[in-house]
């Protein structure tokens, strides 16, 4: 893996080095030809020099690793084929195989003037025998112009330098060399650092290009998510449509039997005073079971007990059947209210921990997600681990949820059948007060009208002091005068009731058209069916019931309006979900890019790794023509010119 980062690093600066490399040699060949004098052959005969090069020296490790070299990239479907990376990697010169020939003679003739010069200033000529050349220290001082120590010189100077002695020949060898050594050392040390830096850098590019992946396929992974949460919200918005088609079409229902109901009420309004007696006693029971529910929410039951203590001492101050009527009504509305508040809270209250719950799972998903771009690979595990809590967390929020709702469907039954019971006591009740409750009809329904006023500001203005609640029996008592008042115009008032029942019947007709828009109010359609359902079963006349469910469809246009604001959220979400799109493709585009970046590095570095091997194998044979020159100079002035020719090439090659 080292070796990988290293060598895709090497490309970067391949022609700058190339070209340092030719300056160099260039100048250790320029150089030396101004001093040095020129090398004279022996003239003892000799067998000629075997230059075939030398077994290969062991490589070290990291020369394994850079055959070695092969890194897996996950390239996308749309990268470039390899004609276009071609097209976009640097220009590189490529280094010439050979020199041409005047270079060649140039060379030549360089190196034959620096012979003579630094002969001409060393040592005069000595005996024959020569010392012993040393041999390099190490294999990186191995030299690199191997053309220049194998040169012959021209015919025209071989007279001349046989005149040397082979110690001022050895002498100018050993000081080539040594300069050879030094400059090759210098550049064995350059190219060294640079692999390391290289092999860095391609360490941190594979590292990036890691990294990058890892985003790609969790962003990939959280917009799945995303969209199966919102098919199941689609899944769940229709059961609740066709739930709530039903409730409707139950609704209609009831609003006909209640009608029907109506018209039954006024042949029974006779029988009701007979069994006003029973109503009072159910009316005790209910209240009993009325404190019972207020313990649940101790200041709205404080307001109710105030307001059925007031009812109660009206029913006692009132000694015929119709203001016993009038307050077992009041009771039995009041206690519909209770629950319909009751259930109201409860349902707010699933309402808040619910969406208390999923904003915490919100955040810890988003934590995780966030944890899941930071930390490595090693704390994955833990990661899912807690994910896997997290789900059991939500699993049991949902089952909470669910007994919220079956408790309050628990509630609803239970208050129905209580309501029932009060229902019945009443029907038995208006049986026998029937015929007195007939003259007081207009009074009880102008007075219920006052009533109703009354609790809905009752409802609404909970939380507010008990300023409201004097108020509200201030308006009592004002209505108990009215009713006192109006009690001697029963005639008059039962005119008023016929044309007021027209009316009524009229005002449901376009009740019913409106029914279109309660349809779409999808969030509260299923509250409004029961608590319209509870109403038609209690109410005993057809005024209260459509004053209420025109209350109701004021409050379902809110909703309405609430249930807009929110598809404009769900809107501004989906562009958000669009913007983080684009990222993720702009995110891949990049990945794509720093892929082709690496390849391209890679190749380049391939390309000087097989130049530094060459270098190394042109290294071997000069250690072998180096050994094989220790012998008599005649050796090298008998060599092949083509022999030389050869050298020359390779270093050209080199170059």
């Amino acid at each position: 893996m080292n070796s990988d980062s290293d060598a895709s690093e090497v490309a970067s600066e391949a022609e700058y080095e190339d070209s340092f490399v030719a300056d160099e040699v260039e100048e250790s060949v320029d150089e030396p030809a101004q001093t040095a004098p020129p090398l004279a052959p022996r003239s003892a005969p000799g067998p000629r020099p075997d230059l075939r090069p030398s077994p290969p020296m062991l490589r070290p490790a990291a020369d394994d690793d850079d055959e070695n070299y092969s890194v897996d990239f996950d390239e996308p479907d749309d990268a470039p084929s390899s004609p276009v990376q071609a097209a976009n990697s640097p220009q590189r010169r490529p280094p010439s195989p050979t020199r041409t020939i005047a270079e060649d003679a140039e060379y030549e003739y360089s190196f034959e003037d620096e012979s003579r010069q630094s002969v001409s200033r060393s040592l005069p000529v000595v005996g024959q025998a020569s010392p012993g050349r040393r041999e390099p220290s190490s294999k990186a001082e191995l030299p690199v112009r191997i053309g220049s120590a194998s040169a012959s010189p021209r015919r025209g100077d071989i007279r001349h330098t046989q005149q040397l002695s082979p110690a001022a020949v050895a002498q100018l060898e050993a000081e080539s060399d040594k300069s050879l050594s030094l400059l090759l050392r210098k550049i064995e040390t350059k190219y060294q650092d640079e692999l390391e830096e290289l092999r860095e850098q391609n360490a941190l590019l594979t590292w990036r290009e890691r990294e990058l992946k890892t985003q790609v396929r969790l962003q990939r992974e959280e917009k799945k998510m995303r969209k199966s949460r919102l098919e199941k919200k689609r899944q769940r918005a229709q059961e609740r449509r066709r739930e709530h088609d039903t409730l409707l079409d139950k609704l209609r229902q009831e609003l006909e039997a209640a009608v029907a109901r109506w018209h039954d009420s006024q042949a029974r309004l006779d029988a009701r005073r007979l069994e006003l007696e029973q109503l009072e006693s159910a009316l005790a029971k209910a209240e009993c079971e009325r404190r019972e529910v207020e313990a649940r929410n101790l200041s709205i039951a404080e307001r109710l007990q105030t307001t059925l203590s007031d009812f109660h001492a009206l029913n006692l101050k009132y000694e015929d059947a119709v203001n016993a009527r009038m307050a077992a009504e009041r009771h039995v509305e009041e206690l519909k209210a209770q629950h319909r508040m009751e259930c109201e809270v409860l349902e707010h209250k699933a309402h808040v921990e619910l969406e208390a719950l999923g904003r915490t799972l919100e955040q810890e998903r988003e934590g995780r997600v966030n944890e899941r771009r930071t930390l490595p690979e090693t704390h994955r595990v833990l990661l899912d681990a807690e994910r896997q809590r997290l789900e059991q967390l939500e699993a049991q929020a949902k089952q909470r949820v669910q007994d919220v709702e079956a408790q309050l469907v628990k509630e609803t039954l239970r208050f129905e059948k209580e309501l029932a019971q009060a229902r019945d006591a009443k029907r038995a009740a208006e049986d026998r007060a029937e015929q007195r409750i007939k003259e007081e009809l207009g009074k009880i329904a102008h007075e219920r009208e006052a009533l109703d006023e009354q609790r809905r500001e009752l409802l609404v203005s909970v939380t507010q002091t008990s300023a409201r609640q004097d108020e509200e029996r201030a308006r009592l008592d004002v209505a108990r005068g009215q009713l006192e008042v109006r009690r001697l115009k029963l005639v008059e008032e039962r005119a008023e009731l016929d044309s007021r029942a027209a009316y009524l019947e009229d005002r449901m007709n376009r009740l019913a058209q409106e029914e279109g828009v309660i349809e779409a109010r999808k969030a509260e359609l299923t509250k409004l069916g029961r608590e319209t359902m509870d109403k038609s079963r209690l109410l005993a006349q057809k005024m209260h019931a459509f004053n209420e469910l025109r209350a109701e469809v004021e409050r379902l246009r809110n909703q309405q309006r609430e249930m807009e604001l929110k598809a404009q959220e769900t809107d501004a979400r989906t562009s958000e979900l669009l913007d983080e799109k684009a990222a993720l493709e702009k995110t891949a585009r990049q990945l794509q890019q720093e892929r082709l970046v690496i390849a391209k590095q890679r190749l380049q570095s391939r390309q000087l790794l097989d130049g530094a091997k060459k270098l190394e194998q042109l290294l071997q044979q000069q250690q072998a023509l180096e050994r094989m020159t220790v012998g008599p100079t005649t050796k090298r002035s008998l060599t092949p010119p083509q022999q030389r020719t050869t050298i020359r090439e390779r270093v050209g090659e080199f170059v």
